[in-house]
């Protein structure tokens, strides 16, 4: 039995429907074991047959199926299955990839480790101790190659915790951690594209995390950079976020609305890349 077909029958046990959508997979499993009755294009089922698909079903799960929800993790779902990817979460959807420069420790309840040049360690979230400044970064590769950039940094920032955002699962675990730790023993910052979504992206995370966001000191010259063909700018990209994006979105932060504003005036989309690739002074602001 598939995990589709059972969390099917699942739903069906629980609710007793004796009534349900004959879909191919419900259709299937009927067939092969001589249960429930095809009616158009509905499956019908009688007491006795829902209690028969009960029995079935607990001989698949070392639990009570009626009760039963797959955990993220494979380890805990194998546990319960057969097949542990089964598991509803992905595979390192419940980490957070971290580094931080100059081999300070990045302290964990368990003790310490350190991140060398270039590299960077996954960790479950409840695992770190947030006692440093903690910056979230938006593009993964500036988490494999962060010896190329940190100095662009003011130097009271090169100590912070590097934190990749994520996605989905991991995204959401990072932003929980954040709003468990008071600011004051943990001050975070946002560093993101220069472009609308990453200013967009910025005022979120500023929202609801409190990142202070990380800009380009000297971002007014761009616009002369790219006349000059000494910074890389992606327009096309620019098009298609102003369009999805508009061109006078509300902020919570009071500078990033001007921020957006000079993008928007001079058709900028430049990602941290390419920042870095330049070596783009940052700060805060």
């Amino acid at each position: 039995m598939d995990k589709r077909t059972l969390t099917l029958l699942q739903g069906i046990v629980q609710h007793r429907k004796q009534v349900a959508s004959a879909s191919k997979a419900l259709r299937d499993f009927a067939e092969h074991y001589g249960l429930g009755q095809l009616r158009g294009k509905e499956m019908h089922f009688t007491h006795q047959e829902l209690d028969e698909i009960h029995r079935l079903l607990q001989l698949e799960v070392d639990a009570n199926v009626l009760q039963l929800t797959l955990p993220q993790e494979r380890i805990a779902t194998s546990a319960l299955v057969d097949d542990e990817k089964w598991a509803t979460g992905n595979v390192f959807g419940q980490v957070l990839t971290v580094a931080r420069a100059h081999h300070l420790p990045i302290r964990l309840k368990q003790g310490e480790v350190t991140t060398p040049n270039d590299t960077s360690f996954n960790v479950l979230p409840e695992q770190l101790d947030l006692t440093v400044p903690l910056m979230v970064i938006e593009n993964g590769s500036m988490l494999t190659q962060w010896s190329g950039w940190v100095s662009c940094l003011p130097e009271t920032l090169q100590h912070c915790l590097l934190v990749y955002r994520g996605h989905g699962r991991n995204q959401s675990h990072l932003k929980h951690l954040l709003s468990q730790v008071p600011e004051d023993q943990s001050p975070r910052f946002g560093y993101f594209d220069f472009d609308l979504a990453g200013i967009l992206m910025a005022d979120r995370w500023y929202q609801q995390t409190g990142a202070v966001p990380i800009l380009p000191v000297n971002y007014a010259e761009f616009p002369k950079l790219i006349e000059n063909q000494t910074a890389r700018n992606k327009h096309a990209t620019f098009v298609k976020q102003v369009q999805k994006y508009g061109k006078n979105p509300e902020f919570s932060h009071p500078q990033l609305g001007k921020v957006y504003d000079f993008i928007v005036e001079h058709e900028l989309a430049i990602m941290q890349e390419q920042l870095a690739a330049k070596g783009i002074k940052l700060s805060q602001i």
